[in-house]
């Protein structure tokens, strides 16, 4: 796992991605810990800035991350409803992981119950890297990759990391690069859907 975090934006070579992946997905905390970390990057961290809102995070983001990878999976929200089938649509890929791992980070150092500077924001940031590493974000442009890179930045500069401002700019260039991308893509997808539309109702 450090390796495929110190290798980041880049995938590691001759890793075995599988075997990896797994090890990355078995660090994921508790669904009540996850509960507690998420309250805390809400609560304090968004007082800031809010790249993941309150919805998308406890709606969408961390039930779906804990159906598919969570060990102690539970179909239910955090605010207690069902999607209508018990599950979300859209399946958590490794992006959606490294998402919530740097909320993680970031609510362990917005928490007021830990040190502010802790080992958790070291070990989930380290988690949040690796998961990108194995899914390259040059390849696949996610709004979950844009996210987590926006607030590892944010996350940088409050730790007053070393060169935090230089290495911060170069992160938020690259989540704007991305962020086009995403939405180039997300264009293209709506164009298709309405050429089919229409010619569906020409056809009828």
């Amino acid at each position: 796992i450090p390796d495929a975090a110190s290798s980041w934006p880049f995938t590691p070579p001759s890793v075995a991605a599988s075997e990896l992946q797994a090890q990355i997905e078995a660090q994921l905390p508790t669904y009540e810990k996850a509960k507690e970390l998420c309250d805390a990057f809400i609560g304090t961290f968004c007082w800031w800035v809010r790249p993941v809102t309150h919805e998308q995070l406890y709606d969408e983001l961390l039930p779906m991350v804990y159906n598919r990878f969570g060990q102690d999976a539970n179909p239910m929200t955090l605010n207690g409803h069902l999607s209508a089938d018990g599950m979300h649509n859209r399946k958590a890929d490794l992006h959606d992981l490294a998402l919530l791992y740097i909320i993680f980070a970031c609510g362990a150092h917005a928490g007021f119950t830990l040190p502010f500077h802790n080992e958790d924001i070291k070990r989930y940031r380290q988690l949040a890297r690796a998961a990108l590493a194995l899914k390259s974000v040059f390849d696949t442009a996610t709004l979950s990759a844009v996210q987590t890179i926006a607030l590892m930045a944010q996350l940088d500069v409050l730790l007053g990391r070393d060169n935090a401002l230089e290495s911060s700019w170069r992160l938020m260039c690259l989540a704007l690069s991305l962020a086009m991308s995403v939405r180039l893509v997300l264009l293209r997808e709506l164009k298709c859907r309405l050429i089919d539309m229409f010619s569906t109702d020409r056809t009828s």
